[in-house]
């Protein structure tokens, strides 16, 4: 399925997690463009759950960045810095890479499952999409009385399933209607 933009859907899905890496304005305007000119559900839910997974990615970046400025407040410019402070500051400095190393990891794995098709459309999940909507009944076709088979066995007087009183013929094996085994 080819997207408004004539690439194909997958290609368009990576698009969305590779511009997350180029930067908030490029990713910004991927996220417009798929909520405004796109219809097709699928790639409005991967945009969805990659904006979610930016803005967690940013607020916690944001969050490591004010608490290693916080561990700086105490060091003056005429002091060389105190061991303490330099650490914590140093310590948040590498959680914050960790956190944007995992970020950049973890979207790049993103795109290139969804380049490769893998998370788009995948025959193993049943669509659930219709739940709890009404669902036309397929409508049987009528039967027509079948015409008269010269060949089908009478039954014989006087011989009956023992289980359901029907009548049988000689040489049947199973009544034709409770399915009980004869003889």
């Amino acid at each position: 399925m080819k997207s408004k933009f004539v690439l194909p859907m997958n290609m368009l899905i990576a698009l969305v997690f590779i511009s997350a890496l180029l930067g908030p304005i490029p990713f910004v305007g991927v996220l417009i463009y798929v909520s405004l000119v796109e219809h097709d559900e699928t790639l409005k839910s991967k945009a969805k759950f990659a904006g979610g997974i930016y803005i967690i990615y940013k607020i916690i970046d944001e969050l490591l960045g004010l608490g290693a400025s916080v561990f700086r407040l105490p060091v003056t410019r005429d002091t060389d810095y105190d061991s303490f402070w330099y650490s914590a500051e140093a310590v948040m400095n590498k959680i914050d890479s960790f956190v944007t190393i995992v970020f950049v990891v973890f979207f790049l794995v993103m795109a290139v499952i969804s380049l490769f098709g893998v998370a788009v459309n995948t025959p193993d999940i049943p669509d659930l999409s219709n739940i709890g909507q009404a669902q036309a009944k397929p409508q049987a076709a009528p039967v027509q009385n079948p015409a008269p088979q010269a060949a089908q066995a009478q039954p014989a007087a006087g011989k009956t399933c023992p289980k359901c009183g029907a009548p049988v013929s000689d040489g049947t094996a199973f009544c034709t209607k409770c399915g009980n085994k004869i003889g």
